[in-house]
């Protein structure tokens, strides 16, 4: 089966925020017709967009569209997903008529301790954030199969990028853990997100979204002061010193993500560094 969308196709994107809006954009390049949803109802990227609030049940009337692609998070609090399961109650009517495309987090697996993770490995969630997104991925997997429709599980690791780099952690002094005692984390552009998003339409199955060159959290921070030509952030060995840890953002796995760069044939930044100063450069062209 085809995967990638081609001119005059519909595509639906719920969820028009950071990547959202940027995938729409791609897309319209493409000649794909987008169609956004939001909750206010903005227009993204120049798309035609609609007003829906999945925290309510009476959403209007979903466009005909051939690809949906399903970006919103589940609500911060509980461990299931309502807002999925609203939505798909307002496309079982009317359902894609080729694919589907679920953002997922590479959160579903857990606290590894640093060792590496597949698509194939088990989810054992240690967070309700990491729970609510498996409980996300059921609903999907139950409504594209009901539909007979293939299902692109996105795992998606830290997305960064020209307007989402997190420089206030640099402004607040605050420290960071050591090298040594510090957690792996993984990370993807944005770019190479969006072109996962792209090729992925009519993928059925899971793909883990990383750059495949995991960091720990200390070294990311490290690099993105040097890409700003910021001062580094001090290091400690208290974890109760390290906001992320005492708020238990302090799981540790590495992500190799060899399918994605097969399906890609290769990411355009593999390395966080390279990624990080074209980031940086972007932005300062954009002022």
């Amino acid at each position: 089966m085809k995967r990638e969308l081609c001119a005059g196709e519909h595509a639906l994107i719920v969820g028009g925020g950071y990547a959202g809006e940027r995938l729409a954009a791609v897309l319209r390049e493409r000649g794909v017709c987008v169609t956004v949803t939001t909750r206010s109802g903005r227009a993204v990227a120049g798309a035609p967009s609609l007003a829906i609030d999945l925290d309510n049940s009476q959403m209007a009337d979903l466009p005909r569209h051939d690809v949906v692609y399903y970006l919103a998070p589940p609500p911060p609090d509980g461990e299931t997903d309502p807002r999925s399961e609203a939505l798909i109650a307002a496309l079982d009517p009317q359902p894609p008529s080729r694919a589907a495309i679920l953002v997922s987090t590479t959160g579903v697996y857990g606290d590894c301790e640093g060792a590496e993770v597949y698509e194939q490995s088990a989810v054992k969630p240690g967070t309700a954030r990491g729970r609510r997104r498996v409980a996300s991925e059921a609903v999907w997997r139950a409504a594209c199969a009901r539909w007979r429709r293939p299902l692109a599980v996105l795992r998606v690791a830290g997305i960064y990028g020209p307007g989402r780099l997190p420089v206030r952690r640099l402004e607040s002094g605050q420290p960071v853990l050591s090298p040594a005692l510090a957690p792996v984390s993984n990370r993807i552009h944005i770019d190479d997100l969006v072109s996962a998003l792209h090729d992925a339409a009519g993928l059925d199955g899971t793909l883990d979204v990383a750059d495949g060159s995991p960091r720990t959290v200390t070294d990311f921070y490290h690099l993105l002061a040097d890409a700003t030509g910021r001062q580094r952030l001090p290091e400690t060995d208290d974890a109760s010193a390290v906001p992320a840890l005492r708020a238990g953002f302090g799981e540790s796995r590495r992500v190799p993500a060899k399918r994605l760069q097969t399906l890609l044939g290769g990411l355009r930044y593999p390395d966080i560094s390279v990624g990080l100063q074209a980031s940086v450069e972007a932005e300062s062209r954009l002022g």
